[in-house]
């Protein structure tokens, strides 16, 4: 397994990462050197709070392969 780290300087710019983390059970963060290193872990390493995402999603999608193809829910909807 190999671990991948880039090295961000200060032209790279400053991001809020609040918004962009929404949903995220880890985050990712510049070390003291200017380096991000990826959480140990499967694919990219980063953990979801799918509850968050539930509760912050508009509207889901739900396939099946039985009787019903789609079903398509709005919050309040159930």
């Amino acid at each position: 397994m190999t671990n991948n780290i880039v090295r961000l300087t200060a032209r790279d710019g400053v991001v809020p990462y609040g918004a962009l983390e929404a949903g995220s059970l880890d985050v990712i963060r510049t070390d003291a050197e200017g380096y991000v290193h990826a959480p140990p872990g499967d694919g990219l390493g980063i953990r979801v709070d799918w509850s968050e995402i539930k509760s912050a999603s508009l509207i889901s999608y739900e396939l099946s392969t039985g009787s019903e193809a789609v079903a398509i829910r709005g919050k309040g909807t159930g």
